[in-house]
């Protein structure tokens, strides 16, 4: 189905069909070679616009997980587009015009149309903008959301299946790699840690080039190993994990939850750390589950182990675990009191 209440749209040439892998969605040029489109649209596979334009690279959200927010995706393509449009930020209850193609009423593709709307339900990262009658539809994915100075405000993700509720969009200016993306597409990268194609995993903050690094909460051993570039180390002092830097407690990821002099912590203890269950290895941050203790072991050190473990033989190796008996068994000097009360006892019947 078209845009739905909206009528065809012969203007907003930055506004083109995207054809990805042999999938049909809409796009918005933000540079004469740059589109923007969904993340869920860009799929992989060669594919260009209707115009006849190749797309020769494509960068996706590095944190896509399905949802709205992160619904963000840009191609670059092999000639000009005729023309293109600034990004804004959106304002709630202002008013804007949803451009996107789809398919018509009898089924045709490749229609552009637009529908007039009011911005609203406005998050950092995502907005809502139509009603029931005037929205979106299928093949508008990608398509745009423009204000009154043309500018685009808004990424169209995603709206219900039959297509009668408000359209959600993500906010290309809520998303700081898609503009190191479009400056390294649009000018000679000057930085060997921008978006050039090469990954330099020693950068100080995460070049997009480089695979995705551990998330928040992951173990790590230095700081590249992580998105964040901070690997802290555990309260408990025998662990590390990705952090983030925080004011307050909000300002850090799920799983972390509490900010502790400037970095992010687990609210409780930290999973995974030496003393802590396990039934195996991939429990443990240490990668070392004693099995016979049933808990998470930690390397020895000089240092000496955490409370209430010491150095023990742990398969090939020693770690820092529980030591032999005090385990379900309980505590060696409650079986020897048990023992001392059971002979007593022998040796009373024996008297009678």
């Amino acid at each position: 189905m078209p845009i739905i209440g909206g009528t065809l749209d012969v203007a907003d040439a930055a506004v083109v069909e995207v054809v990805i892998a042999g999938g049909q969605c809409s796009g918005v040029a933000v540079a004469p070679r740059v589109v923007v489109t969904a993340a869920h649209c860009a799929q992989p596979g060669p594919g260009g616009t209707a115009g006849g334009a190749t797309i020769v690279d494509t960068w996706i959200d590095r944190y896509a997980d399905g949802t709205v927010a992160r619904d963000l995706a840009a191609v670059r393509l092999d000639r000009d587009l005729p023309a293109s449009v600034a990004i804004s930020a959106p304002v709630e209850g202002t008013h804007v015009r949803l451009v996107g193609f789809g398919a018509d009423e009898v089924g045709t593709r490749g229609a552009k149309r637009t529908v007039d709307a009011v911005v609203g339900a406005v998050t950092p990262r995502t907005l809502r903008a139509g009603m029931a009658g005037a929205t979106t539809c299928t093949g508008d994915s990608g398509g745009a959301a423009l204000d009154d100075a043309g500018n685009l405000v808004g990424v169209v993700s995603a709206g219900d299946d039959a297509c009668d509720a408000t359209a959600q969009l993500v906010r290309p200016d809520g998303e700081p790699q898609l503009a190191e993306v479009i400056a390294a597409w649009t000018g000679v990268p000057q930085d060997p840690c921008g978006f050039d194609g090469t990954c330099i995993a020693s950068c100080p903050r995460v070049d997009l080039d480089c695979p995705l690094a551990g998330a928040a909460g992951e173990s790590c051993a230095a700081a590249t190993d992580c998105e964040s570039r901070t690997c802290a180390v555990a309260p408990e002092g025998d662990a590390t994990f990705c952090s983030a830097a925080c004011v307050v407690d909000a300002d850090c990821p799920a799983p972390l939850a509490r900010c502790a002099d400037g970095g992010c912590v687990y609210a409780g203890e930290t999973p995974g750390v030496a003393g802590q269950g396990c039934t195996d290895d991939a429990a443990c941050r240490s990668g070392l589950c004693d099995l016979s203790a049933g808990v998470c072991t930690a390397p020895c050190s000089s240092a000496g182990c955490p409370a209430a473990l010491s150095c023990e033989p742990v398969r090939d190796t020693h770690a820092c675990t529980k030591a032999p008996g005090c385990n379900a068994v309980g505590d060696p000097s409650l079986a020897l009191v048990g023992s001392v009360v059971v002979l007593g006892l022998l040796r009373r019947r024996r008297r009678s």
